[in-house]
């Protein structure tokens, strides 16, 4: 169940407040514990996750590398898009690249002052909130896409056009 889940939520941000349910930012003053921490989460609910994290400096990081390993690419990324947020909100830390591997995926991190901690930072909106414009629109105007759809797929995919009236 969770799997599925973690696959059909792919390319949406998650709220602040899940972030700060499974990752609770007053238990965590630097890095270490950070990787600590996210390390016996993952052991306790027996999630098959493994942490490391490497930066320049535990309290204050410039940079960093996350690599999560083990599990399967959708747990990992959902995960790896929780460390994000926190990372962006409590260290001013933004996505710089991410690279998947069949068994691991590993996070480059690098300080971003230009952003508040109230924002979404650029490299976190790229890399994990992709489909969140999308989807945003697709809630918004539920009924206008729902017809735009519906009769797309009638007029099997032929071009169409709707007024918006």
């Amino acid at each position: 169940m969770l799997e599925w889940l973690f696959k059909h939520t792919r390319g949406r941000l998650t709220d602040e407040e899940l972030v700060n349910e499974l990752i609770n930012p007053f238990e965590i003053e630097d890095m270490k514990q950070l990787e600590e921490y996210l390390n016996r989460i993952f052991r306790n609910y027996q999630w098959a996750i493994r942490t490391s994290i490497k930066c320049d400096d535990i309290h204050n990081p410039e940079s960093a590398l996350v690599i999560l390993s083990n599990a399967t690419v959708n747990s990992r990324d959902f995960f790896a898009q929780l460390v994000a947020n926190f990372l962006a909100k409590w260290k001013q830390l933004d996505v710089e690249h991410i690279f998947r591997r069949a068994n691991s995926t590993q996070i480059s991190f690098k300080k971003n002052l230009s952003m508040s901690s109230n924002e979404t930072m650029p490299g976190i909106r790229t890399h994990f909130g992709y489909f969140d414009l999308v989807c945003k629109e697709l809630d918004d105007n539920a009924e206008f896409w729902t017809q735009v759809m519906y009769t797309y797929n009638t007029e099997r995919h032929n071009l169409v056009t709707l007024h918006r009236s």
